[in-house]
């Protein structure tokens, strides 16, 4: 025990640390924590916070539910059509693709836009450079 409320206590399996109401717990700059074999570690250098994975990055939100997997070269949905990209409350601001764009069904300011073209008179325009 450390002053009146700071402690580091372990029942065998666990390792608690705790400290006072509104404490934290400080880690300097370059020094990481390590899980497994060290093939993850959290670390920052006091601007940078690296998460690192030797295999994938799953995030649960809400709960203990994986919902996103980060692995080399992907950030992909745990289950086929199951998490959102922003939503009508909270937008991204801008997309930049370099690539293929694959979606099942695309609107314009609510109107959508189908194989042919548009629906309900929006005009799409398109310019080729030869």
């Amino acid at each position: 025990t450390f002053a009146t409320a700071e402690k580091i206590e372990s029942d065998g399996t666990d390792l608690t640390i705790t400290v006072g109401s509104n404490g934290d717990i400080n880690i300097g700059q370059d020094i990481g924590l390590t899980f497994g074999d060290d093939g993850e570690k959290i670390e920052g250098d006091g601007t940078n916070l690296t998460i690192a994975s030797s295999g994938d990055l799953n995030l649960a939100g809400g709960g203990s539910t994986n919902q996103i997997k980060v692995t080399d070269g992907a950030i992909l949905p745990i289950t086929d059509d199951d998490v959102d990209l922003g939503s009508s409350s909270y937008q991204f601001k801008n997309a930049y693709i370099d690539g293929t764009l694959e979606a099942d069904a695309i609107t314009i300011g609510g109107t959508a836009v189908t194989a042919g073209g548009a629906t309900a008179g929006f005009a799409l325009a398109m310019a080729v450079a030869l």
